[in-house]
């Protein structure tokens, strides 16, 4: 029987091999495929992670096995590129925003914290940070 640590792993793997073709080639010339990385004796040549859509399926996996103390169902999720990573945070609920007055500036702010982060490699998928945002 696998760990639950390999069975996430697998399933991440998975997840991120079934991103179709076409959304790839839609995101030609993005960091991620601009992105030369290392190969490993073994390995295939990666970036792994190129696209913002498989970092954020790599999140949905990845959060659904970490033990949360109110198992939060993260259903906004925003992937930023970071150059050789992603930063991927998802909140329970999308941060609402409000219309300025005439004449101000609008100015988003993000309150509550308890956000899930993770900062996962593009090279070789590794999740390189971990955190709860505050």
């Amino acid at each position: 029987m696998m760990s639950n640590t390999r069975y996430v792993a697998l399933v991440a793997v998975i997840a991120v091999a079934s991103v179709s073709p076409t959304a790839l080639a839609a995101e030609r010339g993005t960091a991620g495929h601009d992105l030369v990385c290392a190969k490993a004796d073994g390995m295939i040549e990666g970036p792994y992670i190129r696209t913002a859509d498989a970092a954020k399926v790599v999140f949905k996996v990845v959060s659904q096995s970490i033990d949360v103390p109110h198992k939060a169902k993260y259903e906004f999720i925003n992937a930023e590129d970071l150059g050789k990573s992603w930063s991927v945070a998802g909140w329970e609920h999308k941060p609402q925003s409000v219309p300025p007055p005439a004449g101000f500036e609008a100015v988003e702010i993000t309150s509550g914290g308890g956000g899930l982060v993770l900062e996962i490699d593009k090279c070789t998928g590794a999740i390189t940070k971990a955190y709860f945002a505050k």
